[in-house]
């Protein structure tokens, strides 16, 4: 017992003496950070592997509003919702919440968050809820951009207040939130404060912006179809700066470019890395049903470019596709409409059709490839191998006199060396 008892002790103490004040990201889940206006929504957010370090902070990115006349239509909730996820740099209710993960010894001690005014720290948020030793607490900590404005001393946020018509600022506010120490009373709203007084807080950058990008236009320039798939290749006139996503909207047709606030359709789901000029693949289709698609580019804020004309896409069962395609082994390999494909077809329309043996080579492909078709494509494995093979027999045409000369060069080469004695004789 009384080993226990001195065990126990032991214990204490040692957590006394060896722990330490902690403000960090909950560990083993995925940072959600909410943005609260007139409702909850979901903010863009980058996670940080060492948010106590002021070069790796972590990332939130905050849209503001303006009085730009459309500026709502241009963001990605705005449609067919009639809430207000704009935040006002005004309004102190319009707050960010993040989840904290809290330890602390002893107590009372209080969250505040502090932002870098220059060269200087000044609290801006001045958390009244008392912590006494506490392990593992969660909470989500409010804290508002407009407070945050209020302690800057330049013009960081004028371009972001609402009664200014502008569009195209950006602006980015380094915080810091961290605990108070024990019954310390003097840190005020406005106090600037030593860093180093008060270690192991977190950084936070708090990214504002109320840029919209109207004159970036995109078009959809070609669409393949497939199996339950349809692929989109897009193009814009200009390049989306702070662009991160392509999203697919299904809509009706048009054939206008038109805002996301000012139409209806489906926000579907479907992003993809942000390119000015590629393919995005648009998955999980119903066979035989007629779509309607656009594209648009989204950054960080969730502002968004017009929505492109659409396009239209009616992807195929892989019997139908077959035998549109009738380019069987190719086709079950890619399971789709491809420019291999379209190729190799060209090769057997002015090549091989217009000889004996490429016509008996077209004969014997047409009485075997269908039977095993269907087999290889249900195996990606076989799939895989056809690809692969495709490729490299399209690289060896498309590029044949080259690999030619590359061959008859190497073995000139060879042949020079061994014999360089011989030459010189």
């Amino acid at each position: 017992m009384k080993n226990l008892v001195f065990l126990s002790a032991i214990l204490l103490w040692s957590s006394a003496v060896f722990a330490a004040d902690t403000i960090k990201l909950k560990p083993d889940t995925d940072l959600v950070v909410y943005g609260r206006t007139d409702t909850s929504y979901v903010l863009r957010s980058v996670e940080s592997t060492n948010p106590s370090d002021i070069g790796n902070p972590v990332r939130v990115y905050v849209p503001v509003e303006s009085s730009y006349p459309d500026q709502r239509d241009y963001f990605l909730f705005t449609s067919g919702s009639p809430y207000n996820f704009l935040f006002n740099i005004n309004t102190s209710s319009d707050v960010v919440l993040i989840p904290l993960y809290l330890n602390s010894v002893g107590g009372p001690k209080y969250i505040k968050m502090a932002v870098k005014d220059g060269t200087v720290w000044k609290v801006f948020n001045d958390s009244q809820l008392p912590f006494n030793n506490v392990v593992n607490s969660e909470i989500q900590y409010s804290i508002s951009p407009a407070d945050m404005c209020l302690q800057m001393t330049g013009n960081e946020c004028v371009n972001l207040l609402p009664s200014i018509s502008t569009t195209g600022t950006t602006r980015t506010l380094m915080t810091y939130v961290f605990f108070s120490r024990e019954n310390e009373t003097s840190l005020g709203i406005g106090a600037t404060i030593d860093l180093a007084t008060y270690p192991n807080g977190m950084y936070v950058e708090v990214n504002l912006s109320n840029q919209i990008n109207p004159n970036i236009l995109t078009t959809i320039t070609n669409v393949r179809q497939g199996d339950k798939r349809a692929f989109l290749e897009y193009t814009s006139n200009q390049a989306f700066t702070g662009g991160k996503f392509v999203r697919v909207i299904e809509r009706p047709a048009s054939t206008t470019a038109d805002t996301i606030g000012s139409t209806s359709g489906t926000l579907n789901g479907r992003e993809q890395s942000y390119l000015q000029n590629s393919e995005f693949a648009v998955t999980d289709l119903v066979n035989g049903q007629a779509y309607n698609f656009s594209v648009l580019f989204i950054d960080n804020y969730n502002f968004t470019t017009k929505l492109s004309p659409t396009a239209s896409a009616t992807p195929q069962l892989i019997e139908e596709l077959l035998k549109k395609e009738a380019c069987f082994l190719l086709t079950a390999g890619f399971g789709e409409e491809h420019f291999i494909i379209d190729y190799f077809r060209n090769f057997r329309d002015t090549i091989l059709a217009k000889t004996y043996l490429g016509r008996a080579f077209i004969n014997v492909y047409y009485e075997l490839a269908p039977k095993y078709a269907l087999i290889i494509y249900q195996h990606e494995g076989l799939r895989a191998m056809i690809r692969g093979t495709a490729y490299v027999v399209y690289f060896i045409m498309t590029n044949f006199v080259i690999i030619l000369l590359t061959v008859a060069l190497g073995v000139t080469g060879i042949y020079l060396y061994k014999n360089k004695e011989k030459i010189k004789v």
